[in-house]
């Protein structure tokens, strides 16, 4: 089955660069990386264009597909934890 992620946000950057999200924007701003926006909706970035930057970068990536299911990996781990954490809550 073919991935339908064609784009990831500053957060998720962020994550897979063991970096802060401000990083993520400072490399945005000096046009480094390069990203869109919808309105005042969050800043994102196609993966073809952040594959680039990672192998410019030396980050160790083979390929656009490794990076998507790396991304969706960390989409999915996220959402567990979430359900985890709504399952243990303590009622207020």
């Amino acid at each position: 089955m073919k991935s339908k992620k064609r784009f990831a946000t500053t957060g998720e950057i962020a994550k897979l660069c063991e970096v802060s999200p401000k990083t993520v924007i400072a490399w945005i701003e000096r046009k480094e990386l390069p990203s869109f926006r919808i309105g005042r909706g969050p800043r994102k970035v196609s993966l073809n264009d952040l594959f680039g930057f990672l192998v410019e970068k030396n980050f160790p990536i083979s390929d656009l597909a490794d990076l998507t299911r790396i991304l969706e990996m960390q989409i999915e781990m996220q959402n567990e934890m979430k359900i985890s954490q709504e399952k243990f809550a303590i009622p207020v």
